[in-house]
């Protein structure tokens, strides 16, 4: 049996209570900021698992268009040219993504340390975006 608790507040409470009706159970807590950490998260590994496939289209069109430079054929040499640009400017643009998603990641880890930690980790050792 599993139940959720979602109270008016910010922090919302989730046990989880094992199947043979026992005493034991799982409680977790967590506030806005550390679900914001995890959705930051989770937008920049989509976005790195995007650049792995541009990059490896990249790759092929410019072997494309290293084959049509070849064949001196114009009409292939612009459209291989062109996409090859669109895949660079779309992998540029996935980066600045990753720097963004990053940026935001570290802003809510300094603010789930400094509500929840003192602006220190469990370790006592000061968080990194602390730090900054």
């Amino acid at each position: 049996m599993a139940f959720i608790q979602l109270p008016l507040t910010v922090r919302k409470t989730i046990s989880v209570i094992d199947y043979l009706n026992t005493e034991s159970h799982l409680s977790l807590e967590w506030n806005e900021s550390s679900h914001d950490i995890l959705n930051a998260r989770a937008d920049r590994l989509l976005s790195e698992m995007l650049i792995s496939r541009y990059k490896t289209k990249y790759k092929e069109l410019k072997k494309a268009l290293k084959e049509a430079k070849e064949e001196n054929v114009d009409g292939k040499i612009e459209d291989a040219s062109a996409a090859v640009k669109r895949t660079d400017s779309k992998i540029k643009s996935l980066n600045s993504s990753i720097e963004k998603y990053t940026s935001k990641s570290r802003g809510y880890e300094k603010k789930y340390d400094e509500e929840f930690n003192g602006g220190c980790r469990a370790n006592d050792k000061k968080s990194k975006a602390v730090d900054e």
